[in-house]
């Protein structure tokens, strides 16, 4: 109960259920920066559900990006279904019923934000929730660790410097986003390497001290 009553603070209204009611244990951390928020949460085999009755109470639309650290979740939304394991990315949005399954503990970190952050067209948001972006292949080789190193780092910063970092990792999760429309629907219009402007803008940014 202390558990999701400290979730229900933090994220969009949902449901938690344990799967061992008796013997559930979790806990969050969360550090805030403008208008996002990064949460590191650890917890026991649960499921986590929106209905559009938690959206009708709470209408305000939050994007969420999970980076799964350990463990495994299988991720519903829009009709998709996406079985993340740790080192993965997964977006889903507050706007829309969803529904997560972890089956084992798992230890995730979720960055929340508003949808305006993403400058993106709904229809485009639709098209890429729900879908696993693998640690390992692609965009997600250069992006995954990037976001995932934000997140264990974002509650020891303050100031512009933490506004521009994050403001930045947003925007590479605009490109992973296109990139996924891209090759998803290649009449999208999306065109470019992406792989390599990411690979490149990471490179110069890491490096910076700004």
């Amino acid at each position: 109960a202390a558990f999701r009553s400290a979730m229900a603070g933090i994220i969009p209204l949902l449901t938690l259920t344990p799967a061992e009611p008796d013997t559930f244990r979790g806990r969050q951390r969360r550090a805030g920066v403008d208008e996002v928020s990064v949460v590191d949460v650890e917890a026991c085999a649960h499921t986590a559900v929106r209905t559009v009755e938690h959206i009708a109470r709470e209408p305000g639309r939050m994007v969420k990006l999970s980076t799964m650290i350990v463990g495994r979740g299988v991720f519903e939304q829009d009709g998709r279904r996406a079985d993340v394991g740790p080192g993965d990315v997964v977006v889903y949005d507050s706007h829309r019923p969803y529904s997560i399954l972890f089956e084992g503990d798992v230890h995730m970190r979720v960055i929340l934000f508003p949808y305006s952050y993403l400058d993106l067209p709904p229809a485009t948001l639709a098209r890429v929730t729900a879908v696993r972006f693998p640690a390992d292949e692609g965009l997600g080789h250069v992006i995954n660790p990037f976001l995932a190193q934000l997140g264990a780092s974002i509650a020891d910063l303050d100031g512009p410097h933490a506004s521009r970092l994050v403001r930045s990792a947003l925007d590479l999760l605009v490109t992973m986003l296109s990139d996924q429309v891209r090759r998803s629907h290649p009449d999208s219009g999306a065109r470019g390497d992406l792989v390599t402007q990411v690979r490149a803008w990471v490179e110069e940014h890491l490096g910076d001290p700004d």
